[in-house]
């Protein structure tokens, strides 16, 4: 009853400036738009409340009244943060939104600033006419019990005392009105309350631990469901606010398109952060570390999805006035199409969250300042807005590094793989650099790089690159299955995608696709052939969710035909060779016996003289040559001899003088 409780306030033993500060602070604190949306700001009045001897009970209906003040005052908060913000308070403003502390306390946002005055005035003059009422309802009570027989005579009915307790409730205070009169001021803080203050400030700087443990791990168990958008289970999580260090231990995050296995399970990870960006409202981490990492594994029980309210909202109908590039989609070349379309929504909405293009604010670039504030009016409500000139531009959630060696993936089986992604932001549209993440089996099977730069970057930072060699055809068959046969068996493949992102920016594909067959057997119509290093050559084009496929059946006609003819030109060549050896041999092999033939013969024409003869001649030029050699010199000796005996002289030996 509201004349029971204006009663009791007036009855109490309050002094004035107690009721008061109870007044201001409490309508501070019902002037918070949304309450808890504003926590710091929130604890931030609390505190002060306790630490400020005001009465509490007066405080609490302040907090209830100036609750429902506010929302109808919104529009005046937000002019008024407006004329602060954007006028007077524009310096002390910016230097306090981007100052460590005073940052969590949301100063600019529009109406929180101007729910500050709006409030602090509201209060303030709300304080006083309550002071001045208990003061005049006290002065006209005290003149009362001095000089009025009457009143005393009353107030001693028993019937007069129930009448004032049921309409103005219990006198708080055992003190006659005079002496009420007397105490104006009192305490202007409360001891207890500032012991109760100092407590939690040293609490929340000296024993990082308490902030650690099941409520800590619980708020990141859920605030992490919510970017995963399904179960998280997480096992602890420890916090060192010194060194801005944060370890989960036993991460399980399920994969949002199949809940009955993990998309990362991690024993154990190391985050190296920033105190005084957290101090500020930011979380930034410069190095975080997964150790002993696991990919796709099953679960024990399935996971659950993690809805939103945004996410239950109807998602905005895509521009689809341009023309679809002519092709195929996935559902004339894979049989499981819709499961590769599952996986591809997901890596588009990733891309969507990280790349700079898709998280760029809607707008104009000629709209001006008063159209964007109406704009976001009308799509967020005056609490939503913020004076974006006050802050210093920074991401809310930044990682400069992130590494998992060795993760095990149920796709790689034996084939551990090596992951750095540098970049990770809320807010890719103000970092310096673009995300790019590099991940390469330590087989080097796999090989992929992709920056995320956006339409304003160079083609350094738009990178599309994924190259997996030796795929066997086994694990991609059932998807290239049609009517129930698969057109490839047998052997490997090797994928590649190389180049940019296309001119409508991240997530959109421009591309040729490469794939590479090594003795893979391909069902021809006129049947199946076995095809080793042929390159079949697709160009993919469109949403990476949704893209368009061109494959020319002609080129794949003539591309097996030129490999067809390699191989007999390759078989020709050494069938003809073979033909040429053996042709070789059998010259070599029939020369030898003519040869011999020869020497038979010729050794049975000269009879002895044969053992005289060079053992290397090997030719009828050089048998004859050595032939008349000998004939000549035979002659000579005989000449000699004829011609001694002639004379009767001796004939000399050819070393005589």
């Amino acid at each position: 009853m509201f004349t029971r409780t204006l009663g009791t306030i007036l009855r109490g033993s309050a002094a004035p400036m107690q009721l008061i500060v109870a007044c201001f602070v409490g309508s501070l604190i019902g002037f918070v738009p949304g309450g808890f949306d504003h926590p710091e700001l929130l604890l931030c009045w609390v505190l002060l409340l306790v630490v400020l001897n005001a009465n509490i009970a007066v405080a609490l209906v302040s907090v209830a009244l100036a609750e429902l003040l506010s929302l109808l005052l919104m529009p005046v908060s937000f002019a008024t943060g407006r004329w602060l913000l954007e006028g007077p308070g524009e310096s002390l403003a910016s230097w306090a939104s981007n100052a460590p502390i005073l940052a969590l306390l949301d100063l600019e946002y529009y109406v929180v600033s101007g729910g500050i005055v709006v409030g602090g005035v509201t209060g303030l003059l709300a304080g006083m006419l309550l002071a001045k009422t208990a003061m005049g309802f006290r002065r006209k009570f005290a003149a009362l019990e001095e000089g009025s027989e009457r009143y005393q005579n009353l107030t001693a009915k028993r019937s007069t005392r129930f009448l004032l307790w049921l309409v103005l409730g219990k006198k708080r205070s055992k003190q006659s009105y005079a002496e009420l009169l007397s105490a104006r001021f009192g305490s202007p803080v409360r001891k207890s309350g500032l012991v109760v203050a100092a407590l939690l400030v040293l609490s929340f700087l000296f024993v990082p631990d308490l902030l650690s443990g099941p409520l800590l791990a619980s708020a990141a168990r859920a605030g992490l469901s919510s970017a995963n958008g399904a179960t998280v289970d997480l096992g602890g999580l420890s916090l060192d606010t010194k060194a801005g260090r944060v370890v989960f231990d036993g991460l399980a995050m399920a994969d949002s398109e199949s809940l009955g296995f993990d998309l990362l399970r991690a024993t154990r990870i190391e985050a190296d952060g920033s105190m005084e960006e957290l101090l500020r409202g930011r979380l930034a981490f410069d190095r975080v570390v997964v150790i002993q990492g696991l990919n796709d594994v099953q679960r024990d029980s399935p996971g659950e999805l993690f809805v939103t309210e945004e996410d239950e909202e109807p998602a905005a109908e895509e521009d689809d006035s341009g023309a679809r590039v002519p092709g195929r989609n996935l559902d004339e070349y894979l049989a499981d199409a819709e499961q590769w379309k599952q996986r591809l929504d997901q890596l588009r909405d990733w891309i969507d969250k990280l790349a700079p293009d898709a998280t760029a604010e809607g707008g104009t670039g000629d709209e001006s300042f008063e159209q964007r504030l109406a704009r976001e009016v009308a799509a967020k409500g005056y609490a939503g807005v913020i004076a974006t000139h006050l802050v210093r531009e920074a991401p809310a959630f930044v990682v400069h590094e992130l590494i998992a060696e060795g993760l095990s993936s149920s796709h790689l089986p034996d084939d551990p793989i090596d992951i750095r992604v540098t970049n990770i932001s809320s807010a890719p549209e103000l970092s310096d650099k673009p995300l790019r993440m590099t991940l390469r089996s330590q087989s080097g099977k796999l090989d992929v790089e992709i920056a995320l730069g956006g339409r304003s970057a160079g083609a350094d930072d738009n990178v599309v690159r994924f190259r997996l060699s030796g795929l066997p055809v086994e694990r991609v068959a059932g998807s290239l299955a049609r009517d129930g046969a698969a057109p490839l068996q047998g052997g490997t493949l090797d994928i590649s995608l190389d180049g940019t992102w296309a001119k409508e920016g991240v997530g959109y594909l421009d591309l040729p696709l490469l794939v590479t067959l090594h003795d893979v057997t391909v069902e021809l119509p006129g049947g199946p052939r076995t095809v080793d290093g042929v390159t079949l050559s697709f160009h993919i084009s469109g949403p990476i969710d949704d893209p368009s496929i061109r494959f020319d059946d002609d080129s794949l006609q003539d591309t097996l035909i030129a490999g067809i003819r390699a191989d007999l030109e390759g078989e020709f060549d050494r069938r003809k060779q073979e033909l040429q050896d053996e042709a070789d041999a059998k010259r070599a092999e029939l020369e030898a016996a003519s040869q011999a033939k020869l020497d038979d013969k010729l050794a049975g024409l000269l009879g002895e003289d044969s053992q005289q003869l060079d053992p290397d001649a090997d030719t009828v030029e050089q048998l004859k040559k050595q032939l008349e050699a000998k004939a000549k010199k035979d002659l000579e000796e005989k000449a000699k001899g004829l011609l001694g005996g002639l004379f009767g002289g001796k004939q000399k030996d050819d070393g005589d003088d």
